[in-house]
């Protein structure tokens, strides 16, 4: 998916080409099982039905980033491949990754060197280490007896309490609530983002009508008129001068 409109003209076309080579060289076994989407990754809230996650991510913001990461953890994507070390992906955005393998990649168009890492997705971790369990053992017995001071203090101020819920509720917006899942059921149980429903489905087809589309889609974009300028007429004082 790329927002870009050149750049996805560009993606296009190239797949255009190659689209028509594989028509053309049969005997070759040219996969066609491609498509690239115009569009913002922003408004997906899924990765499904990804298996292999790629962003060229140089350049992205903290913020895109961190938005990511919520996307890739709810998703059943296992592996993400991009240009940032686990010290960024995992330890600052949280993306449920391990590091599998890194080497130095080079851009065939600009040369522009950059480190690249494949990583496999894993299970969040919910259960507490054993460390973190002989301490909350050691601090079961102090922690008894200051709850025991803090329920006479609790019983003063339940009544003041109930009457700000009271007055409360009514305003309270449904916060912490999980987002309703609306990734659809594709073919064979497949589950996608509505984003993606479009080009998944294209790439099902066979290579004649997937041609046939994107060169049209080429051509219908490659042969689109600029806009043309209109200039105003000059008043009769002007002309006359």
């Amino acid at each position: 998916i790329e927002m870009e409109h050149v750049r996805w003209m560009l993606g296009m076309s190239n797949l255009n080409m190659v689209l028509q080579r594989a028509e053309k060289k049969p005997s070759e076994n040219i996969l066609h099982r491609c498509m690239f989407e115009h569009g913002d990754i922003t408004y997906a809230k899924y990765f499904d039905p990804f298996t292999h996650v790629y962003m060229f991510d140089i350049g992205f913001p903290p913020k895109l980033f961190k938005q990511l990461a919520d996307m890739f953890n709810r998703s059943h994507s296992p592996y993400l491949i991009c240009y940032h070390g686990p010290r960024l992906m995992i330890d600052r955005y949280g993306f449920n990754i391990e590091l599998i393998v890194q080497a130095p990649t080079s851009m065939h168009g600009s040369s522009e060197g950059h480190m690249g890492y494949i990583y496999r997705r894993v299970q969040a971790s919910k259960s507490l280490s054993k460390e973190d369990n002989e301490e909350d053992e050691d601090d079961e017995d102090e922690g008894d007896k200051e709850n025991q001071r803090r329920m006479m203090s609790s019983r003063k101020q339940s009544k003041n309490n109930k009457k700000s819920m009271s007055k409360s509720t009514s305003k309270r917006t449904p916060q912490g609530k999980k987002d309703k899942d609306c990734r659809v059921v594709l073919e064979g149980g497949v589950l996608s983002d509505p984003l993606f429903v479009k080009a998944w489905k294209s790439t099902r087809r066979e290579l004649t009508p997937l041609l046939n589309d994107v060169r049209a889609e080429v051509l219908n974009n490659l042969s689109s008129c600029r806009p043309t300028r209109t200039r105003k007429r000059k008043s009769a004082s002007l002309t006359a001068l």
